[in-house]
């Protein structure tokens, strides 16, 4: 029987699998200097590399930045008032931090993925807020495109410390660009001021030899042909219904990895009952599995998450057994 990593391997690789891929086949880190996800060290309010100062919330079970605190109140003087911080990149003992989160890696049974969060659009709105972000495009063009040029830069500097240093298999790059129902900004406005940028992303992470896998909330069908275009390995949390999971299998299904498909924010929300969670979940897998390519991501957003974590692992393994025997 295939072990956690060479399945898991197998399915980036677009071969057949044994079982379904769990969470434990794949030891997550964080890059450093971006705290816009679940807080660190047990600390109630962090500073990152760029300035933003963020504050945790519980209920969420995640950081947001701390309302009034906004690093840069004009776009167009952006250069002014931040300072996109390469210097930190050379300074950070990145040698003792890899040496402590690659202590959790086993590296045998496991593939290594290094989260890199906030990107592009993400960045922008913890500089601006996220009113004057969506007004970015109309009002400030050009200050946008010369921040993310910068950003850009500043990115691959970080993929390059992350191949010197974790050497995973995988980058998990963050940027939401959805809402419920529709996209922060027409697709479009998306191509025009993101995906070029994105590409340089994509193209250096691959050119390190490590597989690109986009984290991206809420509906972002728009452009997902784009992101397959550009060459994505992998799609999380590829939210449904937000998103037309069974329309993703039939033009995609074959081309990238999915892990995800299904909103953890239903999977904890009052009154949803555990049937609702286990028909959640099949319905996924029975859409995204078929063929392979598919990775049935247990997450929920929030902090009540034991009981339906739970139950989705329960359920997972019951498909499986349906699909590979058990």
């Amino acid at each position: 029987m295939l072990n956690g990593r060479e399945n898991l391997l197998r399915v980036f690789r677009h071969e057949k699998y044994e079982r379904f891929p769990r969470d434990g086949d794949t030891c997550f880190m964080m890059f450093p200097g971006e705290w816009g996800g679940p807080w660190a060290h047990g600390e109630d309010r962090q500073t990152d590399w760029f300035g933003v100062h963020w504050t945790p919330v519980p209920s969420m079970g995640q950081m947001v930045t701390e309302s009034g605190t906004h690093k840069v109140r004009d776009l167009e003087s952006w250069r002014n008032e931040v300072t996109i911080p390469f210097a930190e990149l050379d300074s950070f003992d990145f040698a003792a931090d890899a040496a402590r989160q690659t202590a959790n890696w086993n590296k045998s049974n496991q593939m290594g993925a290094v989260i890199l969060l906030e990107g592009h659009f993400e960045r922008l709105h913890s500089l601006v807020g996220f009113e004057d972000a969506l007004t970015a495009f109309y009002l400030a063009p050009d200050a946008m495109h010369d921040l993310f040029e910068e950003l850009t830069e500043y990115k691959i500097r970080c993929l390059q410390k992350i191949k010197a240093h974790y050497n995973p298999d995988i980058v998990v790059y963050h940027d939401d660009w959805g809402t419920q129902r529709s996209m922060f900004f027409n697709p479009e406005q998306w191509r025009s001021f993101i995906k070029p940028y994105v590409k340089r992303v994509i193209d250096e992470c691959h050119r390190l030899g490590m597989y690109f896998e986009l984290h991206s909330c809420g509906h972002i069908m728009p452009v997902l042909g784009d992101m397959v275009e550009l060459g994505i390995d992998s799609i999380q949390t590829l939210q449904y219904p937000q998103n037309d999971i069974a329309e993703v299998k039939r033009l995609y299904g074959d081309k990238i990895v999915t892990r995800g498909g299904y909103d953890g924010q239903k999977i904890i929300a009052p009154g949803v009952s555990d049937d609702e969670i286990r028909e959640t979940v099949r319905y996924s897998i029975r859409t995204l599995a078929p063929g392979g390519f598919h990775i049935p991501y247990v997450y929920v957003i929030g902090n009540s998450f034991e009981h339906p974590m739970a139950l989705m692992e329960a359920e997972i393994s019951a498909y499986e057994n349906e699909l590979f025997g058990g």
